[in-house]
C-alpha cells in the first residue's frame, strides 16, 4: 500500500479514557515516519484533544482532520423522567414494606375505606375492580399491602428495564470537512455534555442531522448503527440473516440520504 494515499480516519488518542493509548505527538511522528499526508482524531465523546492536535500538526507536514466518535441515544430526553420513576417506585416498595413489618398495623383502617390506601401511596392505574377483588379475596390488611407492594415492584421492574435500555448508546464518527463542520462538531459535543450527559455525553441522531453541514459521517465500530442491528437479533431464537441484512442495508441507505458524505466502515 502507498502510504502517501492512506489516511487514518478513526483514531483514539489519550483523550479517549480507557480506550486511547498513544499521545497526539506520538501519532503525528508515526504518520510522518510513514509519509502519510493527514490523520484524524476521533476521541470518544471528547474534543479536548483539538488544541493539542492543532499545535502538533502545525509543527509538522501532517494535515489535521478534526473529528469525534459521539455517543448517540435517540431517546435521551426520556431518561430523566424514567430515572425519577425508578427512584419513586423503589421508595414506595420500601415504604410499604415498613408498614407490612410494623407491629402496630391493624386491618380495620384499610378495610373501612380502600381509597385511603390509594390516596396514601398515590397509586396509579388501579381500577375499582381491583379494589373490589382485594376486598373480596384478601381479608388481612398486611396481605392487601403486600398486593399493592407487588404492583409497585412490577412498576419498578418495568421502569428499570426502560432505564437500562436508555443507558445503551450507539457510536458514530463525525469528521469536519470544513470550518462549518468544525463548528458543528463543537456544537454537537457541547449539547451532548450539557443536555445529554448520563455517565457519558450523549447526543441524538436528530440533533446531528439538524447540524450536519460540513460533516462527514462514518458508521464507526462494533457499537455503530449497523453492527447494533446484528447485536439486537444475535440472541433471538428467530435469527434471520436475510432480515438482518435487509435492515442493515436500509439503515445504511438512510444515512447515505441524510448526510452529504457517509462512509461505511468494515469492522
Amino acid at each position: 500500500m502507498d502510504n502517501k494515499n492512506f489516511v487514518h480516519l478513526h483514531v483514539h488518542t489519550s483523550f479517549s479514557i480507557k480506550d486511547g493509548v498513544a499521545g497526539i505527538d506520538d501519532y503525528i511522528k508515526k504518520c510522518e515516519e510513514y509519509q502519510m499526508p493527514a490523520v484524524a482524531i476521533t476521541d470518544h465523546g471528547s474534543i479536548g484533544g483539538f488544541p493539542k492536535f492543532y499545535v502538533s500538526t502545525r509543527e509538522s507536514s501532517i494535515k489535521p482532520i478534526f473529528g469525534v466518535e459521539v455517543y448517540v441515544q435517540n431517546e435521551r430526553d426520556k431518561l430523566e423522567s424514567v430515572i425519577n420513576d425508578v427512584s419513586k417506585f423503589h421508595e414506595k416498595v420500601k415504604e410499604i414494606q415498613k408498614l407490612v413489618n410494623t407491629k402496630k398495623f391493624t386491618k380495620v383502617q384499610w378495610d373501612k375505606n380502600p381509597k385511603i390506601l390509594m390516596k396514601a401511596f398515590q397509586i396509579d392505574n388501579i381500577d375499582s375492580n381491583m379494589i373490589k377483588e382485594c376486598n373480596k379475596n384478601i381479608q388481612n390488611g398486611k396481605r392487601r399491602l403486600k398486593k399493592i407492594q407487588e404492583i409497585y415492584q412490577q412498576k419498578y421492574k418495568e421502569t428499570t428495564e426502560i432505564r437500562d435500555r436508555l443507558r445503551r448508546n450507539t457510536h458514530l464518527i463525525l469528521l469536519a470537512k470544513n470550518k462549518e463542520g468544525f463548528r458543528n462538531i463543537i456544537k454537537i459535543c457541547n449539547d451532548a455534555s450539557v443536555n445529554g450527559f448520563y455517565y457519558k455525553p450523549r447526543t441524538s441522531i436528530d440533533f446531528i442531522s439538524k447540524n450536519k453541514d460540513g460533516l462527514i459521517v462514518s458508521s464507526a465500530c462494533l457499537a455503530g448503527p449497523l453492527c447494533q442491528i446484528y447485536w439486537k437479533y444475535k440472541d433471538n431464537d428467530k435469527f434471520d440473516e436475510e432480515k438482518i441484512f435487509e435492515e442493515m442495508v436500509n439503515t445504511a441507505k438512510w444515512y447515505k440520504e441524510t448526510f452529504e458524505i457517509f462512509i461505511l466502515k468494515l469492522c
